[in-house]
């Protein structure tokens, strides 16, 4: 156990060892342990990734509640029927048993790259592109990917830097066919 795990273990095991907890408001009380609590689930979290959670984005965190969330598109879920978070539409109908799962998803489709343009086949040359990095489950249909601990290491550190390089052939696209609809008014306007 790392210095941080022993050091939050022996905070909370003070805390539940006081004789008069009444010199502390119960609500304080209450937070220090939830944090302890927290932070603890963090420790396990990032010792179990191999990566920590802290580096990556503004996360929210509640993790005795399941969850750890990094951005609208990536987060952590503790998964399974005991949790009530299972996959709306698994592509081979197996389902998450009570495990931590990295989750990368895109329900708005293509939209997440140009809100005014639905751009299909680039949408999902990008899904097929994450794929390649060995999800433990996959939702088509809600265009998400659910990533293991062991998957998770690598794909963390990488996936934004694909959606980046997608955004900007969407980008490329978007401004071409701007130039081809001008071109096309402007021979109009010429009476080509």
């Amino acid at each position: 156990m790392s210095n941080t795990l022993n050091a939050l273990n022996d905070l909370k095991g003070y805390f539940n060892r006081l004789d008069d907890k009444e010199e502390f408001s119960t609500d304080f009380y209450d937070e220090v342990i939830l944090l302890i609590d927290s932070e603890l689930g963090i420790e396990q979290l990032n010792k179990s990734f191999g990566f920590d959670v802290r580096d990556y984005w503004n996360y929210t965190q509640n993790v005795s509640g399941g969850y750890v969330k990094f951005s609208a598109y990536d987060c952590l879920l503790l998964m399974g029927e005991g949790h009530r978070r299972t996959i709306s539409w698994s592509d081979n109908g197996e389902q998450p048993d009570n495990e931590w799962l990295y989750k990368i998803g895109f329900p708005e489709g293509s939209y997440v790259f140009h809100s005014g343009h639905y751009l299909q086949d680039l949408f999902q040359e990008f899904f097929e592109e994450l794929k390649q990095y060995n999800p433990k489950f996959i939702d088509t249909a809600n265009k998400s990917l659910y990533f293991d601990y062991n998957s998770a290491k690598t794909i963390v550190g990488e996936w934004r830097e694909i959606f980046n390089k997608y955004k900007s052939k969407t980008s490329e696209y978007v401004k071409q066919k701007e130039i081809d609809d001008l071109e096309k008014k402007l021979n109009i306007l010429k009476g080509e």
